[in-house]
């Protein structure tokens, strides 16, 4: 893997989470409980040295989508 690449034309990779949308939670309170969780992480990893100090979004771009899922089909009257 090469996450910590020296080269500063590198594009940021996307990390984009697809949340369904079974929760009565709100969609704000889902993406901010996710990026926590998902800084924390970030936090966690053993990084270079001249790369200890580095945040997240210096490599990567977080998206958030909500997949709405489709009503469920009514029975076949045909079968």
């Amino acid at each position: 893997m090469k996450l910590f690449a020296p080269d500063p034309s590198r594009r940021r990779t996307v990390l984009l989470f697809v949340i369904r949308d079974k929760s009565k939670t709100p969609l704000p309170k889902l993406v901010e409980v996710l990026s926590e969780d998902v800084e924390r992480m970030w936090e966690g990893i053993r990084k270079p040295e001249q790369y200890a100090g580095s945040a997240m979004r210096d490599f990567f771009e977080v998206g958030c989508q909500l997949a709405l899922m489709a009503p469920p089909s009514p029975p076949s009257v045909f079968g």
